[in-house]
């Protein structure tokens, strides 16, 4: 029921890439190193400064000597070992490194592209997983009833078969109503939640939202997108690129589909339950947010 970016699949692409420079980041000091004794590819005491070289303790060969030992066994600590964390950082397989996650929850009608900014910023210090809700991308387009409940199975669904205990949980409109309910239903498998134009309970405007996919999503589509935009931006050069993003999917998504992914949201209240959070919480809401 997601889209994410999945290690396992991604090292077996990128296996023969990390193998090959591992490798070649191994052998190119070691190669380096070994010559600094023999100066058979390069003179390697010119590459001295004058200034340096005076305040050498010994000569400039024996200085080179020390620096090819040096590389000498940083190419085979890379090669050979998987202990020291200098080595480590380049001769581990990113799965196999402990890093924290982040889980993004997209927005009605959008899909996961919907983070791209968000997934490109902090891929640096997480392993990020955007997923796909029903209805939308890469995920089953269910045109049967649901709950909120089961949506947030979904997200659950993924963490596990990802091997993730814990993630930090960001959520946007009724992304930010699945956060919510898997915080109060899962405290243990958070460690903080963004909460970003979202609610506790039912809106106003989702009925009409609900009517408006099921009569034509061709017409509505862009006009529902329009509506959570400045108008400004919707017409500006960045604002038409990202909106036709979406739009340009348009074959891949149903009417109904949509529509129901409304009517879970609209279903489920859990502002009584609020006092209860136990997960640390950011909100960020717009002062005219109108995605709610």
């Amino acid at each position: 029921m997601a889209d994410t970016f999945d290690p396992r699949i991604e090292n077996q692409g990128a296996l023969p890439v990390w193998s090959t420079l591992k490798i070649v980041f191994g052998i190119v000091p070691i190669v380096a190193g070994l010559d600094k004794f023999t100066n058979l590819l390069v003179h390697w005491e010119k590459y001295i400064a004058p200034f340096f070289a005076s305040m050498l303790p010994f000569s400039g060969r024996t200085f080179m000597i020390i620096v090819g030992i040096i590389e000498i066994v940083a190419g085979l600590g890379l090669i050979a070992t998987r202990w020291t964390r200098v080595f480590a950082w380049v001769g581990i397989p990113k799965a196999e490194r402990k890093v924290p996650a982040m889980v993004l929850v997209h927005a009605n009608p959008f899909d996961h592209d919907l983070w791209m900014y968000q997934t490109a910023h902090f891929s640096t210090w997480f392993k990020v997983i955007a997923i796909d809700i029903r209805g939308y991308g890469r995920s089953a387009k269910v045109t049967t009833s649901y709950t909120l409940k089961d949506m947030c199975d979904d997200v659950i669904g993924v963490m596990q078969d990802l091997g993730v205990e814990r993630a930090v949980l960001g959520g946007c409109s009724v992304g930010s109503g699945i956060a919510i309910l898997l915080a109060l239903d899962h405290p243990d498998r958070l460690d903080a939640l963004i909460l970003v134009g979202g609610n506790s309970g039912a809106s106003s405007r989702y009925q009409g939202r609900i009517v408006g996919y099921r009569k034509n999503l061709a017409d509505y589509h862009i006009n529902h997108l329009r509506e959570l935009v400045a108008p400004a931006f919707a017409d500006s050069r960045l604002g038409k690129y990202l909106l036709n993003l979406w739009v340009e999917r348009e074959p891949r998504l149903t009417g109904e589909a949509i529509a129901q992914v409304f009517m879970a949201g609209n279903h489920t209240d859990t502002t009584a339950r609020l006092p209860t959070m136990k997960v640390p919480t950011l909100v960020i809401n717009g002062e005219f947010d109108m995605s709610l």
